[in-house]
Formats: structure tokens, sequence, C-alpha cells
């Protein structure tokens, strides 16, 4: 990562004049202090991955220079919760931090030290998960500048990209792909394969420096209260339907139900619970994950600011605040410094029209806009009916489009505007694509930019393209095609209908290609085929190129697929044929081991494919009973 010493003030490396020395990458010893400790065994095991792979062989020496894994340097501070430190002497190289004695087993100290010594010594970049997304340059011996030192502390309360939790053998299913007899079965990952993806992703948002040290927790918080309630007399805690009856019979949907937020005996009961649990300093009360089960009582209908003849479902906002500041009234009596953390989503994401939030200092915001939002006129907004404290929560990532949208330099430059406005914190939510080369760029610009504000779109675009080698400047004009489209039509559809009601982007998905035409794609596919003309790239820096261009023809035939699925008056030969294609590609391309596309997810993509694949199939059964 050349030229980035200079631009983080929170990855601080001093030093400065002569070397100290040079490290011979094969021989040098790794000396753990505490190998039972889990931030200094990963540190250790990821030192010697890297070290192998950037020196070739290994082949440790009894008086090789050592690296010191767990142990403050001499002279120096072991280190505050959540920070890193690494620093070169001419005997030895140290490592150390907070390993979690000082943040409940969550810091990452030693850990993101070897990541800094990595990045910023041996110019190592993680362009994406798994071994084939580390990018470096082979050397056996390194030079390190004289009292080369390191620092990282995370800058943000949150910083997060979701990882998930980690799969269990025995696991079922997620509900929504039970009955999923569409995707090949050749395609359906094994949980061998699910775990390795797990830990690949995880380590990769390790190496990318990102770490959540705000105390807080949150999540949408009443969803088990629909089958809590249902079947007693308090079943009036939840919201109210047109036909006057409330809550939902079906476990499955219950969850996504509202409650009622008018009910003076909803409030008491979140206190109650409150207490139960010993009065955590910050409550969480964020709302239910739905735009259309709002409470339609009389009570909850005089909260709203609705004008005359407005849809009821188009903006909900007014009955949250009211809700949050009366809560906060019962709640400041019982722990004076009391946080209550709410969600600002969906059709109640709009700043309130009639109340404000009462309780400032006691209130902190879950922003979640829509990728076609403008994010920071929305917290403005916010910030005028009081909102002091708040994170962002988005669903950028939650795509579910196959080919790239252009979206990364956007994120970047957003990031950084809603950071000037105050932001404490991101927590991206996505749709586990972190190995798909259609999102890539997305999930590592907001990595990068979440660990290193200071970063700017440039130099994040310049690391990322390092992975192609000479071809670099092919690829970059191939991304800046891609972005200049896909901005203009963030812009475009910012009104669309399905892009004001969506609660995230995999219920767009249709609208995403929408900016892309078949020239746009085949021009895409010109300047990839010149990359691929050069003779001065790598057989690895080739096959990066190639799998570019194999997610660009999956795009074309992906849409060519959906266009004649979805379209009126096409025949249903020209369907078939699109269809027996992509399906083909899919499976000759898909079942790599290396390529790691998210392509099995998309055939049971009910807001996309998965009509279009059950009328494939009933098409096929019926010709070959005419035969």
């Amino acid at each position: 990562m050349n030229g980035k010493l200079s631009i983080s003030c929170l990855m601080t490396a001093l030093a400065a004049v002569g070397i100290a020395g040079e490290i011979d990458l094969r021989t040098a010893r790794i000396k753990v202090t505490d190998p039972a400790n889990k931030s200094q065994s990963m540190a250790a095991k990821e030192l010697e991955k890297h070290l192998a792979l950037i020196a070739g062989e290994r082949k440790v020496a009894a008086d090789g220079y050592e690296f010191v894994i767990g142990c403050a340097a001499p002279g120096r501070e072991g280190g505050k919760a959540w920070e890193s430190h690494a620093l070169a002497t001419d005997k030895a190289m140290y490592f150390w931090g907070d390993d979690g004695e000082l943040s409940a087993n969550k810091g990452r100290g030693s850990l993101f030290a070897v990541y800094g010594f990595l990045d910023e010594v041996l110019g190592v970049e993680w362009v994406r998960p798994g071994d084939a997304g580390i990018v470096f340059r082979k050397q056996t011996v390194a030079s390190v500048p004289d009292g080369w030192s390191y620092r990282f502390y995370p800058p943000l309360e949150k910083s997060e990209i979701r990882v998930g939790a980690c799969p269990k053998k025995g696991d079922k299913s997620h509900p929504r792909f039970l009955g999923d007899d569409v995707t090949p079965k050749e395609l359906k990952k094994k949980f061998s394969e699910k775990l390795d993806d797990y830990w690949d992703f995880r380590y990769w948002t390790y190496r990318q420096r990102l770490l959540t040290r705000a105390p807080y927790a949150y999540g949408h918080a009443f969803s088990k209260w629909n089958d809590r309630f249902y079947d007693t007399p308090k079943r009036e805690y939840m919201a109210m339907w047109n036909n006057g009856k409330r809550g939902h019979h079906i476990k499955d949907k219950g969850k996504y139900v509202h409650i009622c937020y008018s009910n003076p005996k909803v409030l008491d009961q979140i206190i109650e619970d409150w207490c139960a649990k010993g009065t955590n300093r910050y409550l969480n009360v964020c709302a239910s994950d739905s735009r259309t089960t709002h409470c339609r009582c009389d009570g909850c209908r005089a909260l709203d600011a609705d004008a005359p003849g407005e849809d009821f479902l188009n903006d909900k906002t007014d009955r949250q605040v009211w809700f949050w500041n009366e809560l906060t009234r019962k709640a400041v009596k019982i722990l004076p410094d009391v946080k209550l953390i709410g969600y600002i989503y969906s059709n109640y994401r709009q700043p309130p029209r009639r109340w404000r939030i009462e309780y400032p200092d006691h209130f902190i915001g879950g922003v979640v806009p829509s990728i076609y939002d403008d994010s920071n006129a929305l917290i403005r907004g916010w910030q005028e009916k009081g909102l002091k404290e708040y994170f962002v929560r988005p669903n950028y990532l939650c795509s579910k489009i196959a080919i790239p949208r252009g979206f990364e330099r956007y994120l970047v430059e957003d990031f950084k505007e809603n950071l000037k406005l105050g932001m404490v914190g991101v927590d991206q939510d996505n749709y586990k694509r972190n190995f798909s080369l259609a999102v890539m760029f997305e999930f590592y610009a907001l990595a990068r930019i979440i660990a290193d504000p200071a970063l700017s779109f440039d130099e994040i675009e310049r690391d990322y393209l390092s992975q192609f080698g000479a071809a670099a400047p092919e690829m970059k004009e191939y991304y800046g095609r891609v972005r200049e489209r896909g901005e203009k039509a963030r812009i475009a559809y910012r009104n669309d209908a399905s892009v004001k009601t969506a609660l995230d982007d995999s219920q767009i998905v249709l609208v995403g290609y929408r900016g892309h035409s078949d020239e746009d794609l085949r021009g895409d596919l010109a300047v990839i085929e010149r990359a691929l003309e050069r003779t001065d790239i790598t057989g690895v820096e080739r096959r990066r190129v190639e799998e570019v261009k194999l997610v660009v023809e999956h795009g074309m035939l992906t849409v060519d697929f959906l266009r004649k699925g979805h379209g009126k008056d096409v025949p249903e030969t020209e369907f078939c044929t699109a269809a027996q294609r992509l399906h083909d590609f899919r499976m000759k391309h898909g079942t790599a081991k290396d390529m790691r596309e998210e392509w099995p997810g998309f055939y049971y993509d009910k807001r996309s494919e998965r009509a279009l694949w059950y009328r494939f199939r009933d098409m096929q059964k019926a010709a070959s009973q005419n035969k």
C-alpha cells in the first residue's frame, strides 16, 4: 500500500531515517507470548501464512529475526482498550495491544498489529476474502525503516460489515429456502464450503481492521412479542389491522407485526422487561422489520401527522418519535443515564413532521437510508428535530444484481459526508455475496474507508486495482465505465415507486439492471479483452481479469433471461433458449471453487428469477410429454 503512511492519523507510522536492517523472511522466528490467547494465536497463524506466501518458503533458523506477538516492546506501555501497536528494533519486531483483556475478549490488538506490518511494510492488499484475495509481491528479504512503529485504534464506535453467525452442522436452511427445488444440487454449497466461506470472510474483516467497540446491541426488538402475547389477554399490545383484529396467527409472519405504540400498557411492559433484565444502560426499542403492519387503531393514528388524503403507509415516523419520548420519560426516572436505541428506517425514516426528540442525550438513532436516498439531507433533517447521536446501518450491500452497480465511489463519499455530520458508527448489512466480483469493489471500498476515514477514493481504487498488475489501467477504465452509468442510474431511479417502498436492495433488483444496456455490457467486455491481450501480466493477474469477464458475461445472460422472462409477447422458444444458455453457463463456471460466485442464490430469488425457473421447468416437462 505505497503512499499510505502519510494519510492516516490513526494508523501512525513513526519512522524516519535510515534502515533498521533487512529481515530475512525465510528464517525469521515467531514467538507467541500466550498461545492460549485467541488474538495472539490468530496473529501467529496469519503472520506465518503471509510470510510463507511472500517468501515462497520458510526455513526457520535459531538465530533468525524474531517476531514477538503479545508482548510490548522494551520501554513501551501495554496499550489501552482496543489499541494495537507494533515496533521494530534491530533484534526483534513486537506486536501487542488489547488482546481482549480490556474489552471482554473482543480486542484484537496483536492481530491488527500484524496486519499493520503486512500492510505498511510488506505492501500486502486483501482485495477479497480467502487466499485468492491476498495480493502481494514476492520477496525473501524485507527492509524496515529505522524505528518503524504502528498504532491503530478503531476510529468509530461501530466499524462493521456484517459477517453473520458461524454455520453449524445440522443447522436447517433458512425458512425461505426450505422449499427450494429449483437450484441445481451441484451448485448448492456443502457444509464444509459454508464453513470455509464464513471463516474466510471473518478473517477478511479482521485484515481490513473492522472492529466494533460500542457497548450496545440492537435489532428488531419486538419480533417475539406476537408469539408471546397472541393467545393471551395482552394481544392488545400488537398492531391492529383494518379488520380490527390484532397480531398475526402465523408464527413466521408474526415477527414482522408492529406493536401498538399508543397503548400505555405497552410502555409499561417494555419497562418491566427492561428492569427484569437488570436495566442495561442501552434500551433497544428498534421497531419491527415491516412497512405494512403498522397499527391502525385510533390512538396510534392520532399520533401521526398525515396530510389530508395521504396514503396511510407513506409516513409513520411521528408515532415512533412520540413513543421514544414517552418511553424515555419513564426510563430516566429509573436509570438517569439510560439511552434508547431506535431504528430510523423504512417508512419511518423521514424526519418527523409533528414531534421532535425531547431527550436527545438519551437517544441513539440507527439511520437506515436507501441506496437511492440523499442520506445527508435525511440526517440533517433529523438533526433539526433533535437527533444528536446516530450510527448508520444501511442495507446498501443487500444487493442481488448479477453485474457490478458502480456505487463504490458514491459509498465512500457518502460515508465521508455522514462522518462530517457526526456519525459515531456504521453497520453494513449484506447478503453474504462477499466473494462475488459483482459486488466486491463495493465491499472493499467500504471496508477501507470505515477503518481509515482519511483515505481518498483514488487511493482505495488504486489499491483495489493493484490485483490486476500491469492491466490496472484497462481495469480502471472498465470500472470507470460502470461507475459512470451506475451513478447516473442511482439518481435517475430515485423517485421510482418501487424504490420508495423498498426495505433493501434485494427488493428492487430489477431496477438495478435498468442502467446497463446490452451495448454498455458489450463495451465493457471490449475493454476487458484489451486487458487480457497484455503479455506483461502474471498468470494470477490474468485469472483475476478473466473472472471479471465471466461476471460480465454472466450478467449479460442474466439480463437477457430476465428481459425475456418478464417481457410481454416474447415467444416461448426465445425464453427457453435464454434460460438454457444461462443455466448452462452457471453449471460450467459456478461449480469452480476458485470462482466462488453467488449464482446459486439467484435461482430461488422470488423477486427476480424463481417464478421464471418454475415456468421453464414446466415448459420442459410439457415438451418431453409431447414427444
